[in-house]
């Protein structure tokens, strides 16, 4: 498909053309992205005459142990919170509303609280930093990366805030 420039937008049907061909192309590259989980393996059955029921392949059975093995040390994926209930656990154990976390307020309580957000999103889920931002409250990867970085060196020093990550995160279901 070539590529529209913006001076050939001149209808109405070519910018609706052009949002769809961004839609499916943003649609490819998050695909992309996104971790391809583990499949699980399925039994092949195969049937003995020398019995009267089937048999599971040796390979697939122990392949099938190996594998639930494996699931019992990685975290799943519905363990990991969501991005949602993560601002949401910030805002109460800072004391400001989730709303204050999404909009554009530039008081020293609400950044800190909104920073320790996307810092604890950043550890604690698979979100990349630009959908972080563009979550709470429509912001650039690199204000995500700035928070995050910022919260780092903050919990070097600060013990009150390193208690309070630490309860957040075992609040919220990871190792902290």
């Amino acid at each position: 498909m070539p590529e529209v420039v913006v001076a050939d937008l001149k209808t109405a049907d070519d910018f609706r053309r052009h949002a769809k061909a961004w839609r499916e192309r943003r649609k490819a590259w998050a695909a992309r992205s996104a971790p391809m989980p583990t499949p699980k393996p399925e039994p092949k059955i195969i049937w003995n005459p020398q019995f009267s029921h089937p048999l599971p392949l040796k390979e697939i059975v122990s392949e099938l142990l190996a594998y639930e093995e494996r699931a019992d040390e990685l975290p799943r994926e519905s363990e990991r919170p969501t991005l949602r209930r993560v601002i949401y656990e910030t805002a109460v154990a800072f004391g400001v509303s989730t709303t204050d976390i999404h909009s554009g307020r530039r008081h020293r309580h609400v950044t800190h609280a909104r920073q320790v957000a996307m810092y604890l999103a950043r550890t604690l889920t698979l979100w990349s930093m630009p959908s972080i931002g563009r979550f709470i409250g429509g912001r650039d990867h690199t204000t995500v990366l700035h928070g995050t970085r910022k919260i780092t060196r903050l919990l070097a020093t600060d013990e009150e805030l390193r208690a309070t990550i630490g309860e957040l995160t075992r609040k919220l279901g990871g190792v902290p």
